[in-house]
């Protein structure tokens, strides 16, 4: 700081001293008194304005507006996250169900069997040539299965008529010193269990009802025998 003011006090008597040398070989001007000079009044060379720190139109748009905060950056990191881990086991699994699709599909052979050959010289795959022998060997195989499910629908409905009707018999008690027994407590656990287990296996043999139901048909191509079903096999839909 100090050598700046030397510096520009030296700059200054420099000036000064040639000034005073140019006037008196050239200008020959009076040189005023330092008494004689007037003082120069100050003036404002810029106009201060009032004005509003919060006002759009003087602040304009805001420049960290499209700025997140931290908290919702890092609910997008944990969400993007979280989404690529599910889209990887997603595609996981589907990759693991068309390796089997195709393992099954390569055991079936499916790319030797000629539908435009004669039925009589169809070739077909040693799987679906056995199913087809344990299916014709046993004719009566699927309405005894039939039977069974129909057998088994109708003891469901009567374990289930009689399950109904415990638990209406037990709601029915009301009796402090009853309700409060160890062993009404323990009967009315057993027979809610015995009647969540018999709801899931209902629900079981129906999945299996339909199922069987659907494939009555391809059951019954099954169940012809090997010339009637290759002809079956060959012929348009």
């Amino acid at each position: 700081m100090r050598q700046s003011l030397i510096f520009a006090f030296e700059v200054i008597a420099g000036k000064q001293k040639n000034a005073e040398k140019e006037n008196d070989f050239i200008y020959h001007e009076r040189i005023p008194k330092f008494e004689d000079l007037e003082i120069p009044e100050g003036q404002l060379l810029a106009k201060p304005v009032s004005f509003d720190a919060q006002d759009r139109s003087i602040l304009g748009d805001d420049l960290f507006a499209q700025l997140l905060p931290v908290s919702v950056i890092k609910a997008i990191s944990v969400y993007e996250e979280q989404k690529t881990n599910l889209r990887r086991k997603v595609e996981e699994r589907i990759d693991r169900k068309n390796e089997e699709l195709e393992d099954y599909f390569r055991r079936l052979n499916l790319d030797e069997i000629n539908v435009d050959s004669e039925p009589d010289k169809l070739a077909l795959p040693e799987d679906l040539l056995t199913a087809n022998a344990t299916f014709s060997a046993q004719p009566e195989a699927f309405a005894e299965i039939v039977n069974k499910l129909h057998e088994l629908g109708n003891r469901s409905r009567e374990a289930e008529a009689k399950l109904n009707e415990l638990k209406v018999r037990l709601d029915a008690i009301d009796l402090p010193e009853i309700i409060s027994d160890k062993g009404y407590e323990v009967i009315s656990r057993t027979l809610q269990k015995r009647i969540e287990l018999f709801t899931e296996n209902r629900d079981k043999d129906t999945n299996l009802q339909n199922t069987i139901a659907d494939e009555s048909e391809h059951i019954r191509i099954l169940s012809m025998p090997i010339s009637e079903f290759k002809k079956t096999i060959v012929e348009d839909p």
